[in-house]
């Protein structure tokens, strides 16, 4: 189930909705956009596109696929390291579910989504900065950006054996609003999330849309 809904205050400054993801078997994955920059959503885009078609085709997710990707980006669209921070500022979340093991790998922030087999709702915020540190800053001139953020820029990697959990979603951090409802609310969100009503959802997060100021996308 993908959800994908524009926060309250892009519709209000018609900024355009900055994420995006997919799931196929085997993988999850939402990325969202940097606000702050030109044209993010088109990078998010394309990097999801050319990331769904490398798994569907069985490559594989790795490292130096990730990187061959945004190489190829990076030659897509040209330019210096400003026009490369405008259109591939982004954060990145994917779920690989294997045999006995979910495998989590995020550069930058988001939100994990967790069922536990009793069906228990856990959202855990995954954010390691500050600010978000985002994987184009790696290929970017390095006086333009922190030692700090530069280092976060890398994948964190998770895992997290069936056992203990019956799936496990990503978000972007969008469904952080979330939090400022009440208490009742919230479990209602949660409910629906086990009941994987997709529309229910939908009509949630526009009941509360004030509330959801951000863009939000999750895969679960």
């Amino acid at each position: 189930m993908f959800i994908n809904k524009m926060g309250y205050y892009h519709i209000e400054y018609g900024i355009n909705n900055q994420d995006f993801g997919f799931e196929i078997p085997g993988f999850k994955c939402v990325v969202d956009g940097c606000s702050g920059v030109k044209h993010s959503e088109v990078g998010a885009k394309l990097f999801c596109r050319k990331l769904e078609k490398a798994l569907v085709s069985g490559e594989g997710f790795s490292y130096p696929l990730i990187d061959s990707i945004f190489k190829d980006l990076i030659d897509f669209i040209g330019g210096d390291s400003k026009d490369l921070l405008d259109y591939l500022s982004f954060t990145i979340l994917l779920l690989e579910e294997r045999e006995t093991e979910f495998r989590f790998f995020v550069s930058g922030d988001g939100i994990l989504i967790k069922e536990s087999p009793d069906h228990k709702i856990m959202i855990e915020d995954v954010n390691h900065s500050e600010y978000p540190a985002y994987f184009i800053y790696r290929f970017i001139d390095p006086e333009m950006v922190s030692p700090h953020l530069l280092e976060n820029s890398r994948f964190q990697e998770s895992v997290f054996p069936k056992t203990e959990f019956k799936t496990i979603g990503v978000s972007t951090d969008g469904l952080r609003y979330l939090f400022q409802l009440e208490e009742e609310e919230q479990a209602v969100f949660k409910n629906l999330l086990i009941q994987r009503k997709e529309f229910p959802i939908k009509r949630f997060i526009n009941k509360h849309h004030k509330v959801f100021q951000d863009d939000t996308s999750f895969v679960f």
